[in-house]
């Protein structure tokens, strides 16, 4: 039978008398907690999955995987601190003194490197063109594109992309 819910325990005599006994202290793990893992953009990249709530004791975690859309890189995983947790897309949270922590990781994406198009007259005896390439982020970049000038005598027909097939008139 429970004597007692608190900690402290102090048996009361029986009869006047303390008498020999034993009592057990009963302990339970304490609840689940949460740890979040969210996207710092998701237009950038997406965490897979969002959250998962373990035992702080006993609970392994699984963590979560970063997955960037096209056009962008993963950077980091972060505290809510800020502070780097990682720097792999595939993220398991250590515990923390033995325990697993709720808390909330930040997965950082970042847009790749600028890409480079360029235009080229097929034959520059019969016209040029103008620019001849331009450098542009591959997602938030826009491109100016280029005109093509034909020379005397000569007139334009299309463009075309790098397998033949055209790509304007």
């Amino acid at each position: 039978t429970v004597a007692s819910t608190d900690a402290a325990y102090i048996p009361a005599k029986v009869g006047g008398l303390n008498i020999a006994a034993t009592y057990t202290a009963n302990f339970a793990e304490d609840a689940d907690v949460t740890i979040n893992y969210v996207s710092a953009d998701t237009t950038m990249g997406t965490v897979d999955p969002g959250h998962e709530s373990l035992a702080p004791v006993t609970g392994a975690a699984a963590g979560s995987t970063a997955q960037p859309k096209p056009g962008y890189h993963f950077v980091n995983w972060t505290k809510s601190d800020n502070t780097v947790a990682s720097t792999d897309a595939a993220y398991i949270p250590a515990k923390v003194g033995g325990l697993n922590v709720a808390a909330t990781y930040t997965a950082n994406f970042a847009e790749d490197a600028d890409v480079t198009i360029n235009y080229v007259s097929a034959d520059t005896t019969m016209g040029t063109v103008d620019p001849g390439h331009e450098s542009l982020a591959p997602v938030t970049g826009a491109a100016a594109g280029s005109t093509a000038q034909p020379k005397p005598g000569y007139h334009f027909v299309n463009w075309t992309k790098s397998d033949n097939t055209v790509a304007s008139t």
